[in-house]
Formats: structure tokens, C-alpha cells, sequence
């Protein structure tokens, strides 16, 4: 889902006085127009309200803030954090996914303890598509179960990545396996963005995984196609779940080459399956969340479709994503 932007107020403004830094002057100052909203756990409020007033007692208003200007290219990787967006202002389509450490790379090289070292999400490869301001594909709810089934990744035998256990919450000292986004860039030539993300270290070793990348080719006013590569020491049953919100509706069609998901209606979203080495079976269903005491989603349902293979050692599928606003 899409985060709101609250708390931080004192520390933008410390962080203005100290280094002069205008950028973060101008923040500090964004933060305190952020309007309102449905706050969803107590800790919102909190951050919310007396960042505000933190926010006001500690503005020196000596530092002039700075003009924040959109990325100059489609296409932004940031390294430490390994978080990928790419934006389509014209068709207002943003993508959105994160590879790495939980916490970022500098984290995890100097805070070795191990709540500065868990897991709270899992699901490598995992990654949002908002259409028109609407995540069509969402983050369901971690909750007190977390498992890969509720994130779109790809299963092997039914089973996710290192991590996909069931614990509630969390786990803690869970160190980082290696998962990385390999390549991240914007072609100005062609105008077109790359993704690739070197998936192989997330998965168990049982798994038999040789090489597993996920890759994005990401084209303006056209398409995304996110391409899965596969190869295995031995035959799996490979699966891949896509995630959206239930009352956006999710319809599936077997289509010349494939199958084609629908997600929502407007805006709309299809995904259309090719697969390279391996036949696709598809299906839709409701996804399973055991929801905590809080939910960013508000209790929402949530739903997800699955396309699969027999089992194969190497298959390559395309993912095209195409969109109505």
C-alpha cells in the first residue's frame, strides 16, 4: 500500500540548523502541511501530532529550504536502502520494490543486534504497481504470519524464500542472504529503464537454485514486462502469486499463448503470462492473512492470482504488464 509521510519533524529541523542543509529545512516544512488522515495504529497519531509540535518549537527558520525537484530520469535506484521506482507521469503508473538488508546496507554492516537485524517482511522480490494514485498490485498485511504466499514471489514446491516459516511478527538475527538488485538503470537513447535483481541467494539451498534473476524492462506510455528466469539442479513445481486488493476484482483468462489476470476495473490492470520451457496452469484465490492487533490496510481482503508449472528444471516467463487509467 502507500505510506503517508509523518514524523521526523525535530529531526529535519536539527538536521536544517546543524549543516545548513537546505533540503532538509524544506521537509521539515512539507511535513507540517501533510494533511490528516486514517491513522491506523496509535503510533501514527503520535508521530503525526507531536511531530507537529516538536516540528513547530524547533523551527530557527535561519536556513532557507530548498527546492526538492523530481528525479531527472524515470528511473531511480537507491543504493543503500536497494529501493527501485520507476515513475510514468504521463500514464501516472509508478513501480516500486526493494532488494537487500531490511534495514539498508550501512545498517546491517554496523548494527549487528538482532533487532537491528530481522526480518518483518520477507519475499524477495517483491514489488507494488500503482495506476492513477491505486496500488492494483499491493502488499498484503504481514500480521502474525509471515509467509511468502502473501507477496508476489515466486514459490518453489509451494515454499518461498529463506524465511518463509510462519512466525508472527518477525525474526529476529536474520541476516541478509545475499539478494541484490544487480542492475538498475535509464537509457536515455532508448528510453527505456532495466531492472535486474539477482534473486538465487533467497531461496534455501535445498532449493537446488543455480541461477534465479527477476528482471524489469520498464517502457513508457507501452508496458512493463517482468521477465523470471529459472534454473534448478532438479525438477520444481514453480509458482508465481501476484497480490491485490480483493474489492478491486480479479478476473483470469486463458488467452492465445497464455493466460491473461485482470486486476480492477478503473483503473485496470492485466498481467499477461508467456512462459519459455514449461505450460502455465493459472488460478485465482483469496490470499490467507492472520491480521495483528493493527492493520495499515485497515482489515482489508485481499486476493492474488497464481500462475504454475509442472515440474521443470529451467523456465523463463514473461510478465507483461499493461495498464488502462
Amino acid at each position: 500500500g502507500v505510506q503517508g509521510f509523518i514524523g521526523g519533524n525535530h529531526f529535519l529541523n536539527q538536521m536544517a540548523a546543524r549543516t545548513g542543509d537546505g533540503r532538509a529545512a524544506a521537509l521539515a516544512r512539507f511535513l507540517l502541511e501533510t494533511p490528516e488522515r486514517k491513522f491506523f495504529h496509535a503510533n501514527e497519531e503520535t508521530a503525526y501530532y507531536h511531530g507537529a509540535v516538536w516540528g513547530l518549537l524547533t523551527d530557527e527558520s535561519a536556513v532557507t529550504p530548498a527546492t526538492i525537484e523530481s528525479p531527472s530520469r524515470p528511473l531511480t535506484h537507491f543504493e543503500d536502502s536497494g529501493l527501485v521506482q520507476y515513475q510514468d507521469p504521463a500514464a501516472d503508473v509508478v513501480l516500486s520494490l526493494r532488494c537487500g538488508p531490511w534495514s539498508g546496507y550501512t545498517t546491517e554492516r554496523r548494527a549487528p543486534g538482532p533487532c537491528d537485524r530481522m526480518e518483518m517482511m520477507g519475499g524477495a522480490g517483491h514489488f507494488i504497481l500503482a495506476v492513477g494514485g491505486r496500488p492494483l498490485l499491493t502488499t498484503p498485511d504481514g500480521g502474525y504470519r509471515l509467509r511468502s504466499a502473501t507477496r508476489s514471489v515466486m514459490l518453489i514446491d509451494n515454499a518461498g524464500p529463506t524465511g518463509d516459516i510462519g512466525y508472527p511478527m518477525s525474526i529476529p538475527s536474520f541476516r541478509h542472504r545475499g539478494e541484490e538488485v544487480r542492475a538498475a538503470h535509464w537509457s536515455d537513447a532508448e528510453g527505456t529503464g532495466f531492472v535486474r535483481l539477482d534473486l538465487t541467494p533467497a531461496y534455501p539451498a535445498g532449493a537446488g537454485l543455480a541461477s534465479y534473476t527477476r528482471d524489469f524492462l520498464c517502457v513508457p506510455g507501452k508496458h512493463i514486462i517482468c521477465r523470471d528466469h529459472v534454473v534448478a539442479s532438479e525438477p520444481h513445481r514453480f509458482a508465481w502469486l501476484f497480490q491485490g486488493m480483493k474489492d478491486t476484482g480479479l478476473a483470469l483468462e486463458e488467452t492465445p499463448g497464455g493466460w491473461t489476470a485482470t486486476l480492477g476495473q478503473v483503473p485496470r490492470l492485466r498481467i499477461a503470462a508467456r512462459s519459455s520451457g514449461a505450460a502455465l496452469s493459472a488460478a485465482c484465490a483469496d490470499t490467507e492473512v492472520v491480521y495483528g492487533y493493527a492493520s495499515s490496510s485497515h482489515f482489508a481482503k485481499f486476493a492474488h492470482v497464481r500462475f504454475e508449472t509442472e515440474p521443470v528444471r529451467a523456465v523463463t516467463v514473461d510478465f507483461v504488464l499493461t495498464w488502462d487509467s
